[in-house]
């Protein structure tokens, strides 16, 4: 098992280090607790993949130091109101946009597109903030095993062989939350509701009235299924 750190200075600055070695980390998240890579190190990408006995098709999203480093990984439309990103970052909402930098194949899975967030997590956006670069992530849980909120003692039991270093941020502030990001699709010719989650779809729709909500249960079933 690896070494638990309290959220603190020193768990910032060990897991800091490990992400730059190309080893992978679990952190606190608003939702699940997450395993985190740095997006650019294929090996570690692979890591994530084969810790959470990942086959399905299944992109790992990003969380980015801050809202002005969007413009460095992907293309934002036109027609979009970038209002949306400082109202909602940060915070638990996925942006799916065209992806303009060139991450691991393994990453998007093939795909041109990739899923963006800044997390409103203390500890995980320090983090995020301190490594000045994309980290991709995911729920610290094997792959189709979700059994609703992935704690941290899942997460040890689940993920704990592959891992550098856990961080204990303690559980999530608010218990009952979807135990997910909210994910929107930008990359469609109106934006696309593809996962429900933390954050409502009419707080989304303040700012993308526009908003389609159709099947997006067709595409990825059930929320708890897409987290996993």
């Amino acid at each position: 098992m690896p070494p638990v750190m309290p959220a603190g200075p020193e768990a910032l600055a060990a897991a800091l280090a490990a992400l730059d070695r190309g080893e992978l980390v679990i952190v606190p998240h608003a939702t699940n607790y997450n395993v985190v890579c740095d997006a650019d190190r294929a090996d570690a990408v692979d890591a994530v993949f084969r810790a959470k006995r990942r086959v399905k098709l299944g992109p790992l999203p990003l969380c980015l130091p801050d809202v002005d480093a969007v413009d460095r990984y992907v293309d934002v439309p036109a027609w979009f109101n970038r209002d949306a990103l400082r109202a909602l970052w940060p915070g638990e909402v996925c942006f799916v946009f065209w992806q303009k930098h060139a991450f691991p194949a393994r990453l998007t899975c093939g795909l041109r597109t990739v899923a963006v967030t800044v997390t409103s997590e203390p500890f995980y956006a320090a983090l995020a903030r301190a490594a000045g670069r994309a980290l991709a992530s995911s729920s610290a849980n094997l792959s189709g095993t979700a059994r609703g909120r992935v704690g941290l003692a899942q997460a040890l039991e689940d993920l704990g062989d592959h891992v550098a270093l856990a961080v204990d941020g303690g559980d999530p502030a608010d218990l009952h939350a979807p135990p997910a990001n909210t994910i929107v699709d930008l990359t469609f010719d109106r934006p696309f509701l593809v996962r429900p989650g933390a954050v409502s779809t009419a707080r989304v729709r303040e700012f993308l009235p526009d908003l389609d909500t159709d099947g997006f249960n067709a595409l990825l079933g059930s929320p708890a299924e897409a987290a996993a």
